[in-house]
């Protein structure tokens, strides 16, 4: 409705309820248009209006007790395989111990840095949605538990619910079953003295690429990919460096690999 503002906003002391008011803009006095601000203020001061529901969630050390538990831990596995196999098809198929970088600037040194890729899947959690809740709602529910931004997360949900907009509404229950799936790249800064020599690590730094991704729990299948194929990733990247970005650069970790090797 262009002649009202939808308003979607929770307390953190309060994470199982999830607020909601469809603001007039006739009610604002300072309205411009490109401001939501004062919108956000009015349903804060009038939140005994408001829609409230009520969000359920389990967590993932929990969910396998849970009546909404999986039918199997082979199930479980498959699910969290399928989440895996959705963000490999973003970032590649693992590897070990390839070439990335060499130098000989420290010449017969030759430095090097070598790289592995490999992921890991984590269950976050299940969360029971009512019906009657808008997208744009259901979001705000869940940026937490996922870690990140409210305006993926509404596109994502409304791809995995087959809704368009952040105003549709859920028409009946539905679970979010939540995951976040990380690239890990290790990188080695190796040292081989001579040519005869034994290719040695003396630095490593690592970049993690942390995503999530998100599916309803009522569906069901019979093999990772079938998962994959109902999973939305949640268009949000998370970049981790160990111990930092600059660390991880080939150039400063090879002179860190040399200093380290000559001590």
């Amino acid at each position: 409705m262009k002649d009202s503002i939808l308003v979607s906003f929770l307390y953190k002391a309060e994470p199982d309820e999830t607020y909601e008011m469809r603001v007039a803009k006739n009610a604002l006095t300072n309205f411009t248009g490109s401001k939501y601000a004062e919108a956000l203020e009015y349903a804060f001061e009038n939140s005994d209006q408001a829609s409230v529901y009520t969000i359920s969630s389990v967590l993932a050390t929990e969910a396998m007790t849970d009546s909404m538990t999986l039918n199997s831990v082979s199930d479980a596995t498959l699910r969290l395989n399928g989440a895996t196999t959705k963000v490999r098809s973003v970032y590649g198929t693992e590897y070990s111990w390839i070439s990335w970088a060499n130098s000989s600037a420290h010449s017969p040194v030759v430095l090097r840095i070598r790289q592995d890729l490999s992921y890991g899947a984590e269950k976050m959690g299940l969360t029971t949605l009512p019906g009657g809740i808008t997208v744009a709602a259901t979001a705000v529910a869940l940026a937490d538990l996922c870690g990140v931004a409210i305006p993926a997360l509404v596109a994502a949900i409304g791809n995995v619910l087959s809704l368009y907009s952040g105003a549709d509404y859920i028409e009946d229950n539905v679970t979010i079953e939540t995951y976040k799936v990380t690239a890990c790249y290790l990188r080695y800064g190796t040292v081989k003295p001579t040519s005869n020599s034994a290719e040695t690590a003396y630095a490593t730094a690592t970049k993690n690429i942390v995503r999530c991704v998100i599916m309803d729990s009522s569906k069901s299948g019979s093999s990772s990919s079938d998962y994959a194929d109902y999973m939305t990733l949640v268009d949000d990247v998370e970049t981790l460096y160990i111990p930092s970005e600059y660390a991880y650069g080939t150039s400063a970790l090879m002179q860190e690999a040399y200093n380290n090797y000559i001590g």
